[in-house]
Formats: structure tokens, sequence, C-alpha cells
């Protein structure tokens, strides 16, 4: 697709999404195959950066898979994708501070939380045909599953990321 030998409804940056969550995982799994010893908060920077990611390109899928007609929902969505944008160029630079890791994952919690809540809203409007989109059911329930699959992530992290005393 990206060469232009093949043709896909699907936007380059979907497959690039995809296959960085497949590579993403197979990393998990190797390190566990390899019985490697975890750092706990390297982990959890590692992971809230990826996912932050992820989440603004869900939010900016959302965007553009929705009717021109839904500004609302448009507006919304493009807000999500840039918080979490700016969610993920904070993380890399506090590897070092406990505490600033603390503040940033309970504002990123409470941004995940409110993004569920609009896929959630979303996912139902779909359904009940009150949205006007391109984007299949299927697809939002997937997105859903990765903003609570994220959420657990996060509230598992927490205790590792309290201000060492």
């Amino acid at each position: 697709m990206l060469q232009c030998r093949l043709f896909t409804f699907n936007f380059p940056l979907l497959i690039i999404h995809i296959r960085r969550e497949a590579i993403f995982y197979i990393q998990h799994l190797e390190r566990l195959q390899r019985r490697m010893e975890i750092d706990f908060i390297s982990e959890a920077i590692e992971e809230e950066r990826f996912w932050n990611r992820q989440m603004a390109e869900h939010a900016q899928f959302i965007s553009h898979l929705l009717d021109p007609t839904e500004v609302g929902l448009i507006v919304k969505a493009n807000e999500f994708a840039r918080q979490f944008d700016i969610l993920e160029q904070k993380v890399p630079g506090l590897a070092q501070k406990n505490a600033s890791i603390g503040l940033l994952t309970r504002e990123t919690i409470s941004a995940t939380q409110s993004l569920r809540d609009f896929k959630a809203a979303g996912t139902e409007g779909l359904l009940t045909c009150k949205i006007k989109s391109i984007i299949i059911p299927l697809l939002a329930d997937h997105v859903l599953r990765e903003a609570n699959h994220y959420l657990r992530i996060l509230n598992k992290s927490k205790p590792y990321l309290q201000p060492i005393k």
C-alpha cells in the first residue's frame, strides 16, 4: 500500500498503527521469554509513551471517519488528539523525575477516562444510528476496549510512580 502496489480503504497510518501494536506486543513477549529483569519505572514510562501515541491516533482516526456534518464530534476528537500528542511529548523527559512521572500519569488517567467515555458514547451512537460516520461498530468497540486496557495499565503502574520519600 505504501509503495502503491496495493489498494485499500484503510489509512496508511492505520496500517502503521496496527503494526506498531504488534511489534510492541512481541517485544513484551520476548522480554518475558528471556526472563529479563523488569525496571517498573522504565516499563511504565515506555507504556505511557506508547499508549499516549496510540490514543492520539485513535482520536485522529475517529475525526477522519466521521461524516463532515458531525462538526462537534470532529472538534472533540481533534482536541483529544492534541491532548494525547502533548502528553506523549512530556513522557520522555521524565525518566529521572519520579514525582513528575506520577503527576503526568494522573493527568493521563484523567485524559484517558474522558477519551474512553467519548469512545463509549460514540460506539453507542453508531449502534443506534445517531452518529453519521463510516466507522464500523466493530472498530469503535475495538478502540473503546483499547482505552479500557490502557486505563488498567495506568492504574497498575501508579504505585511504582509515587515519589520516593
